[in-house]
């Protein structure tokens, strides 16, 4: 049985989906370990995008500081891939899909180096895409500006554009930037295909939950 089954099956409360700001996520790894004992949790997945935050398992004594009670927390690593996938139905145009993928048992992270490279390089584009957009708009946001928000996380992406456009005025908040300022294409590499099919066997190749 593993140890995710163990919990489910225990009644124990999991999270399988948590960011960090080693992507687009507000908290630390720690900090979100310190959360996620606040909440009871007893099992979290880090899943940063297109990122590992850690390689192996990790088990934690924890204990909530108003009920006295201690118990082990596990983290595991994991992963949230983006890509691109044609939809038959839309005549071969394509769409953007994020893919988590669980490790229970720990990841090879040079396993999936080339995907990740892959990946970059499609953010990249997209992000260059998408201000090219915003500049004809009559938005006047630059990549210097971008990248600059995303220097806490290393993250530069759709979000952290986001922030800028809050920061210069031009939105509201994350909501309003995402309804009325999302364009560009998916950012994943132009053979979306592909790198999808790639990542699904190294996943599956690692014997792990997608």
């Amino acid at each position: 049985m593993s140890s995710i089954q163990k919990y489910r099956e225990g009644g124990g409360r999991i999270d399988l989906h948590l960011h960090t700001t080693n992507s687009d996520g507000d908290n630390t790894p720690d900090e979100v370990l310190r959360l996620a004992a606040r909440e009871g949790l007893q099992v979290i997945a880090l899943t940063d995008h297109n990122k590992f935050s850690l390689a192996e398992p990790i088990t934690v004594g924890v204990s909530q500081c108003e009920s006295s009670k201690h118990w082990d927390l596990l983290r595991i690593p994991g992963c949230e891939f983006s890509v691109s996938y044609p939809v038959p139905a839309w005549n071969g145009e394509t769409t953007e899909i994020h893919v988590i993928g669980l490790f229970p048992n720990g990841v090879d992270t040079d396993e999936f180096a080339g995907i990740f490279a892959d990946l970059d390089e499609g953010k990249q584009q997209y992000v260059q895409v998408l201000l090219k957009q915003l500049n004809k708009r009559g938005i006047d946001i630059t990549l210097d500006e971008v990248e600059a928000a995303g220097k806490r996380t290393g993250h530069s992406g759709r979000h952290k554009i986001a922030d800028v456009l809050i920061l210069k005025g031009y939105t509201k908040d994350m909501d309003d930037a995402s309804d009325r300022h999302r364009g560009g294409p998916p950012f994943a590499s132009t053979d979306g295909l592909d790198l999808y099919e790639k990542m699904l066997r190294t996943l599956h190749g690692e014997n792990e939950t997608v």
